[in-house]
């Protein structure tokens, strides 16, 4: 019985071990049927492993394999695996497995491929200095314990990099073990970790770091963006710039002393610096002195004098006071407001003229909102309107050579102005606002502005100043002027210290044989000129009668009374003094103006009367006298030796108004 039960139970073990066997079998691809595996020498390793390397039919272990479209094949050596790569393999049809340690002096024959290389846990490192051009390489290891040991230096050119889970070394530390990047290289690291130097040294080259644990980065040149992952030191050997939009740095390493500029540079726009270990945002200021891991995010700005601590960055001055112009972020007050263009509208704000040049576009006004003193001389070459609104913009002259037109929506501003070649200037501000003019180039047309200094070079006057129909008038510096005639203008390049130039329409209040404006240099028709003067004489007839209505002062008055008399004496001219009817139409003007002094003149002593006999108090009996006074004065100026009786008019009020003033003062 114990015999039969010993049988039984060995007959069990030998079911079970075949079972095993052929589970085992079948996971490899051997056909539980097949006991023998096939002659290494003979067999076609139809299934090979590319976890193992292993092929199922011979069980031969390759040292490579290369799976290219979904089917992998062994190889005896690295070459023999990229030799047999298809020329249309990509990154992602073609990977590359190690399955033993890998010396990379082959690696050369990875010019101009395209290819995964899966390290797969083993080792690669280089012996002998390793140069790989004009490859697209894809660096893993689907095992994590592998390592790409660069024994000396492994140097990728007009290459394209991408390191995902590899590890890549150095044999010992120190900058001659090192992988460098050169001509016009792109690396992208998105994890692993690259535990030795990185050297970014062409102008070419682009490294960007998504994730991953970098030990060393020596940047010289280049473009280096970091995202994320860990750098233990980022060494900057030469000037750059937006580097840093994410990831932590342990230390910072300069060719010069380390500086405020520095760090600033380093950062990405509306980036910051954040201690790791607890998350406060440090200000540029101090991190020359800080000692911790970093971490690099978004800014959460503070501003002072308008400018960032965190990040350096500009306020953009969204939250600007329309009526103050003082930004709400930064207290700071507004030096420019800039109003778009009609098609897109709205405004912005600047704290710097140059800033609002910067950002102007075709059409857009900008508009001073306080006095900007310049320290160096600003060109406008865009097609805009600058408007001084009553404001000072001084220190230096402001270059036009674009189709720039200046105004003073205020009046009272002051302005200097250099127009130059391609300049197409139009000056249309307020007679009070002080304007500055150099004429060196292009054209500049000047309808309005007090132009207190004017200087034209290379050949240009002041006769190209003027719109047409309009003439200079002439200040001095006791109050006097006159009208600069055509001929003054073309022979003049400046004006005197001390004297000012105003524009006004011109009267046509002297014309030439020929019909030509002294002043202005229009030619006119016989019918065009009298039609034009007739509307001056009209225009000169009302300013008087509204001047003598107003009770204005005598030497206003006196100027109204002196442009009638030219506007008269201009259209005799062009009527050669040959038309009865127009002169009876010049005398009825002076009798009008006569007419309407002598009105004036009862209205104030009746005035004056009136006050006296209602006992008013003295200061409203003052002003009476005074307003007889300035009619008296004005009605003088028509009276005559032979106007009898506007002269016995005048020395009755005279005694009256004595007598009234000495009644009042009693």
């Amino acid at each position: 019985m114990n015999h039969f039960k010993r049988r039984a139970f060995t007959s069990v073990l030998c079911v079970a071990f075949v079972l095993v066997a052929c589970l085992v079998l079948s996971q490899r691809g051997i056909s539980p049927m097949t006991v023998a595996a096939a002659d290494p020498s003979t067999c076609t390793h139809p299934t090979v492993s590319a976890s193992d390397g292993i092929c199922a039919a011979c069980n031969t272990s390759f040292p490579v394999t290369a799976t290219v479209n979904g089917t992998t094949s062994g190889y005896s050596s690295f070459e023999e695996a990229i030799n047999a790569l298809p020329a249309s393999a990509t990154m992602e049809t073609a990977t590359i497995q190690l399955h033993q340690e890998l010396l990379a002096q082959d690696f050369d024959l990875l010019d101009g491929k395209s290819l995964t290389l899966d390290m797969n846990g083993q080792t690669i490192s280089d012996r002998n200095r390793l140069y790989i051009e004009g490859a697209t390489l894809r660096l893993q290891d689907s095992v994590g314990t592998g390592a790409f040991r660069a024994d000396t230096t492994v140097t990728f050119k007009d290459s394209t990099v991408f390191v995902t889970t590899a590890n890549l070394t150095g044999n010992t530390p120190g900058n001659y073990y090192c992988f460098a990047l050169q001509g016009t290289t792109q690396m992208t690291v998105s994890g692993g970790s690259i535990q030795t130097w990185l050297y970014v040294s062409d102008r070419g080259v682009n490294l960007t770091v998504n994730d991953g644990l970098l030990t060393n980065i020596y940047y010289a040149q280049g473009t280096l963006r970091i995202n994320g992952g860990e750098v233990t030191t980022l060494n900057v050997q030469g000037t750059t710039s937006d580097v840093l939009y994410g990831g932590e740095i342990e230390t910072f390493q300069f060719y010069s002393a380390a500086s405020r500029d520095w760090f600033l540079k380093l950062l990405g726009e509306n980036k910051a610096y954040a201690k790791a270990s607890d998350g406060t945002l440090v200000p540029l200021d101090d991190m020359t002195s800080l000692s911790e891991t970093v971490k690099v995010v978004d800014c959460v700005h503070r501003y002072t004098n308008a400018v960032c601590v965190y990040c350096g960055t500009y306020c953009p001055h969204t939250s600007v006071n329309e009526s103050t112009g003082i930004c709400a972020d930064c207290n700071q007050q507004m030096a420019i407001r800039r109003i778009l263009a009609a098609a897109s509208g709205g405004t912005a704000y600047y704290s710097s003229l140059d800033a609002a040049l910067d950002a102007a576009e075709a059409g857009d006004t900008l508009q001073l909102l306080r006095r900007v003193s310049l320290s160096s001389s600003p060109n406008i070459s865009k097609e805009i309107t600058l408007d001084v609104n009553g404001q000072t913009l001084g220190g230096r002259y402001v270059w036009l050579s674009g189709a720039v037109t200046v105004t003073d929506s205020v009046g009272g501003g002051d302005v200097s102005i250099n127009v130059r070649d391609g300049g197409a200037v139009t000056v249309n501000c307020a007679p009070d606002t002080t304007v500055r003019l150099q004429y060196i180039g292009g054209r500049v047309t000047v309808n309005g502005g007090k132009l207190t200094t004017v200087t034209c070079q290379n050949s240009h006057t002041l006769s190209e100043l003027l719109p047409a129909d309009h003439v200079f008038r002439k200040y001095l510096a006791d109050g006097t002027s006159s009208l600069l005639t055509w001929e003054t203008c073309v022979g003049s390049t400046g004006i005197e210290r001390n004297q000012y130039l105003l524009v006004e329409a011109c009267q046509h209040t002297e014309l030439d044989e020929n019909l030509k404006c002294l002043y202005c240099n229009k030619t006119f028709t016989a019918g065009g000129a009298i039609n034009d003067l007739r509307k001056n004489l009209e225009a000169a007839k009302n300013d008087l009668t509204t001047a003598i209505t107003e009770k204005a002062d005598a030497d206003t008055v006196n100027a109204a009374l002196a442009r009638l008399e030219a506007a008269i004496d201009a259209i005799k001219v062009a009527y050669k003094d040959a038309d009865t009817a127009l002169r009876t139409e010049l005398n009825e003007a002076i009798e009008e103006a006569k007419a309407a002094a002598s009105n004036a003149l009862a209205s104030a002593k009746a005035e004056l009367i009136g006050l006296i006999n209602e006992k008013a108090d003295q200061t409203a009996l003052t002003d009476a006298i005074n307003t007889l006074n300035n009619a008296i004065d004005n009605a003088k100026l028509f009276a005559t030796e032979q106007d009898t009786e506007l002269e016995n008019k005048l020395n009755e009020a005279i005694e009256e108004a004595k007598a009234a003033a000495s009644n009042a003062l009693a």
